[in-house]
């Protein structure tokens, strides 16, 4: 019974499962198929654990299950794109967003401005970036050939995988819209600085519960902002891309490298 379940489960995962169990909706990633099949084990292991071991959840038997998802993948992916993603934003979009949160010249739009900023340099969802906290912005001293200076740094807490990283925070090159320095004196000034929080509004909507459960609100909170920036402004129309969302510029991210083969790592990457 358990192989045979399984197996059709594993088979059904890799081969016709659906986003949103829409028959015409775009096929799983297969990071989020092994996800879900991993749930099921964790499932009935945990419901079943003072019965005796589930052979199809042993290592080896379960192994060979997760060859065979993979597989289902290797073959459908041959030569094409499995999904269509998530749209990732553009210089123009970060741009034009950025100029209109200074025209609107609220407090809601100085956070909203400096969280798409802030996002775009750590390369984070914005549900991640709204739990930056003021003791996790901090001056670092980092160190170029022979000469030393200061910069911010960025404490942060992944939520996919779980990882504590501090991040480097260089200027942006190109302009003072996309600088994360910029928008977060801005930030300060529009909103002060007493608060836990660098983002008082979004880190509440990230921290918010239902019957005491995690239940962010991030995503809600950031396209309530954007569609009325979007409808307050005309010319953005054919200037942003409307498919954008909390997690846009975490695919659109300040990745450009740079012209110093001295630094590495992400002090290189994020040196902008």
């Amino acid at each position: 019974f358990w192989d045979r379940m399984i197996g059709a489960f594993i088979t059904y995962m890799g081969q016709h499962a659906k986003s949103g169990c829409n028959p015409r909706g775009n096929p799983l990633s297969q990071n989020t198929a092994e996800g879900y099949c991993s749930s099921v084990k964790v499932y009935f292991t945990t419901k079943f654990r003072h019965e005796h071991s589930i052979p199809v959840f042993q290592p080896e038997q379960w192994r060979i299950l997760r060859d065979k998802l993979k597989s289902c993948y290797r073959e459908s992916t041959r030569g094409k794109q499995l999904t269509e993603g998530k749209a990732s934003s553009t210089r123009q979009d970060r741009e034009a967003m950025a100029t209109a949160c200074i025209w609107l010249g609220t407090p809601e739009y100085a956070e909203f401005w400096h969280l798409l900023n802030a996002s775009f340099h750590c390369s984070g969802r914005g549900s991640e970036v709204s739990l930056i906290t003021t003791k996790g912005i901090k001056a670092t001293e980092v160190n170029e050939l022979d000469y030393n200076y200061q910069i911010l740094s960025v404490d942060i807490q992944r939520q996919k995988n779980g990882p504590h990283q501090t991040l480097p925070i260089y200027p942006d090159r190109d302009g003072v819209l996309e600088d994360f320095y910029f928008s977060l004196i801005h930030l300060i000034v529009m909103k002060g600085c007493n608060h836990d929080y660098i983002f008082p509004n979004f880190s509440k909507a990230a921290l918010k519960k239902t019957q005491g459960k995690s239940d962010s609100a991030v995503s809600k909170e950031w396209t309530k902002l954007f569609d009325e920036l979007h409808s307050s402004f005309e010319v953005l129309a054919d200037e942003i891309n409307e498919e954008l969302s909390s997690r846009s510029n975490r695919k659109g991210s300040n990745q450009t490298m740079a012209e110093c083969p001295s630094l590495g790592g992400y002090a290189q990457i994020y040196r902008t």
